[in-house]
């Protein structure tokens, strides 16, 4: 049994898992009572008895629920979407086990998202519009443009020599540079996780809902390799913060005064190397009398890097806006290890209090 170590099992794909498993019973059997093991966790217990759960990993299905109950009206949710291309997409968001391309797994993400969350705002390109005037989505709020058009774009020749020199002085260690990605299709991924903030602001002066929080979730968010971020989610949302909330994200677990923002570099930060906490930008909310607040730090802190010849992805940006003492910006709910139930701890209400 301990060749089977439950890390491999959790990060493996459904189908995938099933053959390992194969007909070993007993095998099958210490899987399910790990409650840790969170790609069995949205099956319900009548699969295990019967033991039509084999069928269903065979399949390589998506069966837990992960449904809206739709209890708020008060809540715009956004996200963005642009075809990249398949060719940047694999080096940039792909790895060998989870392939990623953009009509299969984030146009499909996108319809789910589109059919769950009624009030939502969406930046996108023609191709993606177009999809959802054929599958008749027409509530979405979109504002459509080309990937050129995002703001930041135009910089980019400076950008991508940032990022050459950060993976040069880095020695190509941290997240960032990752699997050998190349710093020019790196550009454009990380454009768009900028504009995150361009979508909320937009979303925020058009008022379409009169919402009190705007809030963001990605558009790839329905994928069966996210599974573990859903943990927890009962379909409800109650989180009503004051501040920009956001899940504080650490692998061995250290409470945001224990961390020495001194010692970590802005180099650190912008290439995620071996940083002790990140600032989850899957999901998030704003209230809406601090959207034009964080709005305006998220850019001033850009431009800081910028100006230090780094460009970091916007999750990196968070963390300098903390580095830069933003603190009262913010409030955390915090989640160890990283990423596991990151939706049900946004959705959440929480007695979280700014870190001032």
């Amino acid at each position: 049994m301990s060749q089977y170590n439950c890390q491999i099992i959790s990060d493996t794909l459904p189908h995938l898992l099933a053959k390992s498993i194969g007909e070993k019973k007993e095998l099958l059997t210490s899987i399910v009572q790990n409650q840790s093991v969170h790609k069995l966790t949205y099956f319900n217990e009548q699969m295990f008895k019967d033991g039509s759960i084999l069928q269903e990993i065979l399949k390589g299905s998506n069966n837990f629920d992960v449904a809206y109950k739709k209890n708020r009206k008060d809540i715009t949710f956004c996200t963005i979407l642009f075809n990249m291309g398949d060719e940047i997409l694999k080096e940039v968001r792909n790895n060998s086990k989870n392939p990623r391309k953009f009509e299969d797994f984030y146009l499909k993400s996108l319809k789910r998202l589109a059919q769950e969350y009624e009030q939502l705002v969406l930046y996108c390109d023609q191709e993606t519009a177009d999809f959802l005037e054929r599958e008749k989505l027409t509530s979405v709020k979109t504002k459509v443009m080309r990937l050129e058009d995002l703001k930041g774009f135009c910089d980019r020749q400076q950008c991508e020599e940032y990022l050459h020199e950060m993976k040069k002085l880095s020695c190509g260690k941290g997240m960032l540079f990752g699997e050998g990605r190349n710093p020019e299709n790196l550009f454009a991924w990380m454009i768009i996780t900028h504009n995150k903030l361009e979508v909320v602001k937009y979303a925020y002066e058009q008022d379409f809902f009169n919402s009190d929080y705007f809030y963001w979730i990605d558009c790839g968010c329905y994928n069966h390799i996210y599974d573990y971020m859903w943990e927890g989610w009962t379909g409800l949302i109650s989180a009503k913060p004051n501040h920009a909330k956001f899940v504080f994200m650490t692998n061995d677990w250290k409470d945001l005064s224990q961390i020495d923002m001194e010692k970590l570099s802005y180099l650190q930060i912008a290439t995620i190397d071996n940083v002790p906490f990140e600032c989850g930008g899957t999901s998030w909310i704003l209230p809406k009398n601090k959207v034009n607040d964080f709005y305006e730090a998220f850019w001033k802190t850009l431009d800081f890097f910028k100006q230090q010849r780094l460009f970091p992805t916007e999750q990196s940006v968070f963390s300098g806006m903390l580095k830069r003492g933003g603190y009262d910006l913010f409030e955390f709910t915090p989640i160890c290890p990283m990423y596991r139930g990151l939706y049900s701890a946004i959705a959440k209400e929480n007695n979280n209090t700014p870190y001032a």
